[in-house]
């Protein structure tokens, strides 16, 4: 069950290396569920990256914790750990030999397949924007690539504080640093060979190099 796939992720974490942030995630397309994401995977704009079987990308908005969020925080709290939101690229690469055979529960022990996050700039305005519904620019987007609505302020306080009890309980509590990704906007995207990518939310860029 659930249980179980939160003890892989523990267990791989431990083997690893530390905690450098959390992601968003859906058992299932539907209950709220997260996974870590390792430190060393956690990579500045414009990092380059080499091409594995199935890497996909998906262009997400991150938030950079200032402040810890302990399990049972306020969402007041929550809110005002909030330190900056980025627009971010999410890379992805299951670590299974057939990872379309893998069930739900199977893709969360993977922690939901994370291979690395590229952060790029923090988005303008933030603290007055909708959220849920913000301009996406990526060229390497296929014809007919449709952003997808992201989560709103109120429903990324409820999923920190989700998330905070969660990770304590994982014995990896949410730190001020940490960064958080909300969930795909845009993707995900196959990679099929070497270039340079490059997206935008709101005039904030991002951009990463895919090198053979």
């Amino acid at each position: 069950g659930m249980e179980d796939a939160f003890a892989m992720q523990r267990r791989t974490v431990a083997l690893l290396g530390a905690v450098g942030g959390w992601k968003h995630g859906l058992l299932g397309g539907r209950d709220l569920a997260c996974a870590p994401i390792l430190a060393a995977s956690v990579l500045p704009d414009g990092a380059a990256l080499t091409l594995r079987p199935n890497l996909r990308v998906e262009v997400e908005t991150a938030l950079r914790l200032a402040r810890p969020i302990p399990a049972g925080a306020s969402a007041g709290e929550i809110a005002e750990a909030i330190g900056s939101v980025h627009v971010a690229f999410e890379f992805l690469a299951a670590r299974y030999s057939e990872p379309a055979d893998r069930t739900p529960l199977e893709a969360m022990a993977d922690r939901f397949s994370n291979h690395a996050v590229v952060l790029g700039a923090e988005l303008p305005d933030w603290h007055t924007r909708d959220l849920a519904d913000l301009p996406i620019a990526a060229g390497f987007a296929p014809p007919g690539a449709t952003a997808q609505p992201g989560m709103s302020m109120p429903d990324t306080i409820a999923f920190l504080g989700f998330l905070a009890a969660r990770a304590e309980a994982m014995g990896h509590p949410v730190t001020a640093g940490q960064f958080v990704i909300t969930g795909a906007r845009l993707g995900p995207i196959p990679i099929a060979g070497a270039g340079r990518l490059e997206a935008a939310i709101l005039g904030a860029r991002v951009s990463a190099e895919v090198v053979v």
